[in-house]
């Protein structure tokens, strides 16, 4: 059967398995392309391929002609094609930087206008997933697609669809953890973006934005731009959801903990002032959550301001 190829299969073998399907991607007829996409899915997905074979296969061959499919005027087609994109992700590693760049930016130019080119929700949100899936297996690969992936990602949060919303916000909060001091530069219009998202109807939808906001301000370079978030963290700490209401003031603590001396002492008076809010909170269990959050911050900030102390006297002795 098709399904039985030996484990250790060439890549001139897997190439004429499959490459009347390939070609298949390419056809006007609209039933042969999903003929070739359906039968490639189930090869990859079922058949163990060694995974250098699997990504040389994926470099020279495959990507050139899924890239068509991802852009298919059927709505089917491009979910196949993404789903055997993410068994390519899954089983091996795109090693070649021009296919990975490629790759990364066929699903970008998906989402990142308004009207969105790709207008499937549920296909949005898999590219959203895929994106994810992307960030969590790769690292220095990404960083020349950090500007592009943030104009994207601020068009994706704009989606009118929660679960998108949901899924971008997790997405950031992922590249703000792993690309501290590269991905701040780039977030201007992501923080406008999660701005909008903090006032949505949605509680779950406002409690995510705001933590990938606060996550996303300790990045190197945007510590500055809470300047322009001060009214809606103001609007957020009287939210109806008690829970909305912890989710600030730890994010606010955070803010206060993670930032440089410089930063905090540029902006602690705004957050402070805000945390301080938190002591006139209706819940007894947010009161007692910000009195130990501000005890932290000052215990931190004692701590911060006596290590710079120690090391303006220590530069004093150099002189």
């Amino acid at each position: 059967s098709q399904f039985e190829m030996a484990m250790d299969s060439t890549l001139e073998e897997l190439v004429q398995r499959l490459q009347r399907d390939l070609n298949c991607l390419l056809d006007e007829d609209r039933n042969l392309r999903k003929k070739g996409l359906t039968e490639i899915f189930k090869f990859l997905g079922t058949v163990q391929i060694e995974s250098t074979q699997l990504a040389e296969f994926y470099q020279s061959y495959l990507l050139k002609n899924l890239k068509h499919t991802i852009e298919d005027k059927i709505e089917k087609h491009r979910e196949i094609s993404l789903q055997i994109l993410e068994i390519i992700l899954d089983k091996t590693r795109i090693i070649d930087q021009d296919v990975f760049q490629n790759t990364v930016r066929s699903l970008l130019g998906r989402v990142n206008n308004i009207p969105f080119q790709e207008t499937s929700e549920e296909v949005r949100l898999q590219i959203v997933r895929l994106l994810q899936k992307i960030v969590n297996s790769y690292n220095q690969e990404l960083r020349l697609l950090l500007p592009e992936i943030a104009f994207g990602i601020s068009k994706l949060l704009l989606d009118q669809f929660p679960e998108i919303k949901k899924e971008t916000a997790s997405l950031i909060k992922q590249i703000s953890s792993k690309f501290r001091s590269q991905f701040g530069v780039h977030v201007n219009p992501v923080v406008k973006s999660l701005l909008t998202n903090m006032q949505h109807q949605q509680n779950k939808v406002r409690k995510i934005s705001i933590e990938a906001l606060c996550e996303l301000l300790l990045c190197e370079g945007a510590a500055p731009l809470i300047e322009q978030c001060f009214g809606s963290l103001g609007k957020s700490i009287h939210d109806k959801i008690s829970d909305v209401r912890k989710t600030v003031f730890i994010g606010l603590a955070n803010c206060l903990n993670g930032f440089s001396y410089a930063n905090v002492k540029a902006e602690e008076g705004q957050v402070t002032y805000l945390l301080l809010h938190g002591l006139n909170d209706e819940s007894e269990e947010v009161v007692n959550l910000v009195i130990q959050l501000l005890e932290d911050a000052g215990n931190k900030r004692k701590a911060l301001s006596e290590e710079m102390q120690e090391e303006q006297t220590l530069s004093l002795i150099h002189i």
